[in-house]
């Protein structure tokens, strides 16, 4: 065994394994998987955030944190005309929480460049191969499992507000439940067309116009041109700490959960 996956979905870890066994590094597995998300993964994850990759390099010993986190809109609601901003109650059973929903909730994505950058940095395959098995499950099906669909049927409330998600998420008749295929061909077609054309192109022409006509001023949402040619992938050197006999390596400033890990681990 040349290495393991830990996702949240069959369809994610399967995604990264077929990339392993085809003789890729980890960087592209976890690239892999990271595509093969909006298959198996369809409801709280999607390729339009933001995320973060440590990548440990066994042959260096050099570790690196990818910072492609979601950026805040330089836009304040007061900017926008008629700004669509409002919440939804979730109900968790003992209790409800509030939602921020519509354009005006959408900051400035990292996923694509994210993955792109990290995968042109550490990765050895190139991106049509690694997003081919999230393209194969997105025109085929991918099984959703328990978990997801519980997640999908606590969101539906906010799935299913526009049109567009409605149709996604009801292809079935109903909406999601565990056992259902989920299936999104368009989406395959973008990240064909994405690998082909390169990512970086393919973001800047096509779908940045896309998700300003989307979540721009004139659609209700604060995201501008500038800020999505503002926006960078930061690579920083990651936060280490001493655990026993083991050495700990997280999420630095200004991200909040991996000083919150080390303070932790230190009492």
């Amino acid at each position: 065994m040349n290495g393991a996956i830990a996702a949240g979905s069959i369809p994610t870890a399967e995604a990264g394994a077929e990339i392993l066994a085809r003789g890729g590094n980890a960087v592209d597995a976890a690239v892999a998987a990271c595509f093969a998300v909006a298959a198996g993964e369809p409801t709280i994850t999607s390729l339009a955030g933001g995320g973060v990759m440590i990548i440990h390099a066994a042959a260096t010993g050099e570790t690196t944190v990818c910072d492609f986190f979601s950026d805040t809109p330089r836009l304040r609601q007061s900017d926008v005309a008629d700004v669509d901003f409002y919440g939804i109650d979730l109900d968790y059973g003992p209790t409800t929480q509030t939602f921020c929903v519509g354009a005006a909730a959408a900051g400035v994505p990292g996923a694509i460049p994210g993955l792109g950058e990290a995968l042109a940095r550490y990765g050895s395959m190139d991106l049509a191969t690694v997003v081919a098995p999230a393209c194969r499950r997105l025109r085929q099906g991918a099984i959703i499992g328990e978990k997801q669909a519980g997640l999908a049927q606590f969101l539906e409330p906010i799935l299913t507000r526009l049109d567009a998600p409605r149709r996604v998420f009801t292809a079935a008749g109903r909406f999601l439940h565990a056992g259902d295929e989920f299936r999104l061909p368009a989406l395959a077609d973008t990240l064909e067309m994405m690998a082909k054309k390169g990512w970086r192109a393919h973001y800047e022409q096509v779908l940045v116009p896309a998700m300003l006509a989307q979540f721009g001023p004139q659609a209700g949402g604060l995201l501008t041109p500038e800020a999505f040619s503002e926006y960078e992938v930061v690579f920083r050197e990651p936060l280490f700490t001493q655990y026993r006999e083991n050495k700990v390596c997280t999420m630095p400033p200004p991200a909040a959960g991996g000083p919150m890990i080390t303070l932790m681990l230190r009492l």
